[in-house]
């Protein structure tokens, strides 16, 4: 039972690391008009406009916040640094 909850575990972490790759590889910029989500995982945080937050859940992200404005978004990502 330990060894395949550890499989099981090694398979997630490795689609989502592939996942991570792959949006970093071909990361674009965040629309301004358009509300932007801060996600943050263990060790990142990326902000991204609504239509990326299923690809970047897939990839370990959680949504930490939405902002609107550059400054609640500058807020957020303070935010989120220190947490």
């Amino acid at each position: 039972m330990k060894l395949r909850n550890k499989l099981i575990k090694t398979v997630v972490l490795d689609s989502q690391l592939k996942s991570k790759i792959s949006l970093y590889a071909n990361y674009k910029d965040p629309d301004a008009n358009l509300t932007r989500y801060v996600m943050t995982d263990v060790n990142d945080i990326v902000i991204c406009n609504k239509d990326d937050i299923d690809s970047y859940s897939q990839a370990g992200f959680v949504i930490f916040g939405r902002a609107k404005s550059e400054a609640e978004l500058q807020e957020l990502i303070a935010l989120a640094e220190i947490s």
